[in-house]
């Protein structure tokens, strides 16, 4: 008997915890910058890296199904 394969997309949500770093004279500068550089979407400046919070991984209950021959989606919710 043939065998089939189909690919299930599941769509999660996760949290990543970022690094960074600033250079400053005080903590209270440090901190202003750091909030300043998010306000401006800017922290890119400030990141060192990040690491995914594995125990944070919810499923949405979101997914697909595809046909792992022809890549067409079978069903979508």
């Amino acid at each position: 008997m043939p065998l089939f394969k189909f690919i299930l997309d599941r769509k999660c949500t996760v949290w990543f915890r970022e690094f960074h770093e600033v250079e400053a004279e005080t903590m209270d500068d440090a901190e202003k910058i750091m909030l300043k550089n998010n306000e401006d979407r800017n922290t890119d400046a400030t990141f060192i890296y990040q690491d995914m919070l594995d125990d944070t991984i919810e499923d949405t209950l979101d997914y697909d199904i595809l046909n792992d021959q022809t890549g067409e989606t079978i069903y979508s919710n």
